[in-house]
């Protein structure tokens, strides 16, 4: 049974263990940075969310029988007032159960509630298994930016 709350920044730090493997995941899929990913560290990436964010929310899912965490979403504000879904990620044994969508949909709840003027997701080029998932609430590509080594 998988239990769904949210935690305050304070207790940000609980995600790391799972921010590692979303990490390993994109040095894996990355056909030109995976050098990018690989130098980046959880620290770095914490810094630059907090700065970026006006208003955060950060949820937990987490296995009850197993008692650990196994997926978490990050739902930002930034300084402009835009929203966006920063970041996602559920344990591989665990997908395909809609963990990945409740946390979508909490993330854009509280969006909603919050009246943001735009809402944007980013994915990284080789993660576009992922597109599906965001194309059920509505979102689809628009831009292709890319990026010089």
């Amino acid at each position: 049974m998988a239990n769904f709350f949210e935690v305050n920044k304070e207790r940000i730090d609980e995600l790391k263990p799972l921010w590692e493997k979303f990490k390993q995941h994109h040095c894996v899929n990355s056909k030109y940075f995976r050098q990018y990913y690989e130098k980046r560290t959880f620290e770095i990436w914490k810094e630059e969310l907090l700065k970026r964010s006006r208003e955060l929310k950060i949820d937990l899912v987490t296995d009850e029988e197993k008692k650990r965490i196994i997926g978490y979403g990050v739902t930002l504000i930034d300084n402009e007032g835009v929203g966006e879904v920063f970041s996602l990620f559920v344990e591989d044994e665990q997908r395909g159960k809609k963990l990945g969508d409740k946390l979508v949909e909490r993330g854009l709840a509280w969006l909603d509630t919050n009246n943001v003027s735009k809402i944007y997701i980013v994915v990284s080029f080789g993660n576009e298994k992922v597109l599906s998932l965001y194309e059920r609430f509505g979102f689809y590509p628009r831009v292709m930016r890319l990026e010089r080594k």
